[in-house]
């Protein structure tokens, strides 16, 4: 997996990250603007997106484009993975791609929708950057949290434990057939 990376945006990123570095996954990338998430991931490589202002990510990736650039080197594939409910992926996601794309790299993409009960600008904001970044990517795989309540691997003990680890069965295996 030399010349593939995989990249997890945030919080949702990092724990998928987490998950396959006990799976020993190599060459894994954590872009996040949570300093105790960077302090305590599994990730070989972090980059730290300390915003100037709230909210203010698209300026913080100018910042930390160099950066980035140094961990793609040499990669020729990369797997993006994060949740679209919160702010830092739904608002950096693109850009990013647009990046990576410039440099010729194929980039694959595995996000999460939010929950219905995360509220339906959430689920807006989702929305509206699936409909933006799925044009950019060479492939996308769209994981919808609140349909995974009702997929028949979930588990019957602990239905909340159970759904992540039945999305991170489902993100591992996609992985693998890129």
């Amino acid at each position: 997996m030399k010349n593939k990376l995989i990249i997890g945006l945030g919080g949702a990123g990092n724990n998928v990250l987490n998950h396959l570095f006990l799976k020993n996954y190599d060459n894994l990338l954590l872009i996040s603007p949570d300093k105790k998430i960077i302090n305590t991931s599994s990730a070989h490589k972090k980059v730290f997106f300390q915003k100037q202002h709230n909210k203010d990510f698209l300026k913080s990736f100018d910042s930390n484009k160099e950066t980035i650039n140094a961990c793609i080197k040499g990669i020729k594939k990369i797997c993006i993975i994060s949740s679209l409910s919160g702010n830092f992926a739904t608002s950096i996601l693109g850009k990013i791609i647009d990046f990576l794309k410039s440099k010729k790299i194929q980039v694959n993409s595995i996000v999460y929708t939010p929950f219905k009960m995360e509220g339906a600008k959430r689920v807006e904001k989702s929305t509206n950057t699936l409909i933006e970044i799925e044009k950019k990517l060479d492939s996308i795989k769209v994981i919808k949290l609140q349909d995974m309540f009702s997929d028949p691997e979930l588990g019957k003990n602990d239905p909340l434990i159970d759904l992540f680890e039945l999305v991170h069965k489902k993100t591992e295996s996609f992985i693998e057939l890129r």
